[in-house]
């Protein structure tokens, strides 16, 4: 299958964050308390949440391509070139 580019994103933290949004500003949710959260990656590259995935972008600060393969004009896959 194809990848198309569909977009950038920026970072200003040097990590992504792949879940629902609505958990960003949940007071459950894993970014309630951000220095807590930042800890709780440790030197991870990657930590899987109940509400999401958090990954290190590996060149910190920066936008981002986001390609999608598309099928039937739906989106059946992402990929983030962090390189």
């Amino acid at each position: 299958m194809e990848w198309t580019e569909i977009g950038t994103f920026g970072v200003d933290s040097g990590l992504c964050w792949i879940g629902d949004p609505c958990y960003l500003s949940d007071v459950r949710g894993p970014m309630k308390d951000w220095p807590k959260f930042c800890e709780s990656l440790g030197n991870k590259d990657y930590m899987q949440f109940e509400e999401g995935i958090a990954c290190s972008t590996a060149y910190g600060d920066g936008e981002y391509s986001v390609e999608a393969r598309i099928e039937n004009n739906r989106v059946m896959e992402i990929r983030i070139k962090f390189a």
